[in-house]
């Protein structure tokens, strides 16, 4: 019950917010993103493989994603923004569990005022960000680490490594913060990375294969 008079005002918020913000376009690198969800979606998913303009050399999750949901609800904006509506909400259930680790459970409230007026939070929100994302798998990531759901870290590792570069960055933060807390390097510390770095290489390998690149497009090197 606490938990619930804790996140429902939250909730509520959000989601009226993210209502009424539902004729907001894509914006900055939601245009690329859509970009590439507007090429799947009318093209077939293609191998997950995109024109090289629109190729990151990533996997797709966003992208991917999007297309799914508009090939269910269809290609509108509405859409696409609740599409995006249950990340936020992850967001502050996952940032919920995290505050309270750390700070007095009085102060709960005030941290989710601070989490929700948060400049670039409430921005990639009404915009739809694929940061978004990155912020719910890292935080669910996190929490698994803590609370030893070795199943569900993996799971949340994976997701957080296929959005992007930057997800395979924080991924390395979370090994360095696992590191730091086990003071040693051994099988147990490594095998829940391994299934998201075999993904990775996988993808990687794929990509190649396909394209005769990976990573960096060759159109953005020169």
């Amino acid at each position: 019950m606490k938990k619930a008079k804790h996140l429902l005002p939250f909730y509520i918020l959000l989601t009226l917010l993210t209502i009424s913000c539902t004729t907001i376009p894509f914006f900055w690198d939601g245009t690329f993103f859509s970009a590439l969800s507007v090429y799947f979606y009318e093209n077939g998913m293609n191998g997950l493989i995109a024109p090289l303009p629109i190729d990151t050399g990533g996997f797709p999750l966003y992208s991917s994603y999007l297309t799914f949901a508009w090939n269910l609800f269809g290609k509108t904006l509405t859409v696409s923004h609740l599409a995006i509506l249950p990340f936020i909400l992850g967001i502050v259930f996952e940032f919920y569990k995290l505050a309270k680790r750390f700070i007095n459970e009085k102060t709960i409230f005030l941290a989710l005022i601070l989490l929700i007026i948060e400049p670039v939070f409430i921005t990639q929100s009404i915009l739809m960000g694929y940061d978004i994302l990155i912020a719910y798998f890292f935080l669910l990531s996190l929490n698994s680490l803590y609370e030893k759901k070795q199943l569900l870290f993996s799971i949340a590792l994976i997701f957080l490594c296929l959005i992007s570069i930057r997800g395979i960055m924080l991924a390395s933060a979370i090994f360095t913060i696992d590191l730091v807390r086990e003071r040693k390097i051994d099988l147990k510390l490594i095998r829940n990375y391994i299934p998201a770095a075999f993904i990775l290489f996988i993808w990687f390998v794929y990509h190649k294969t396909q394209t005769g690149w990976y990573l960096f497009s060759p159109t953005r090197e020169n």
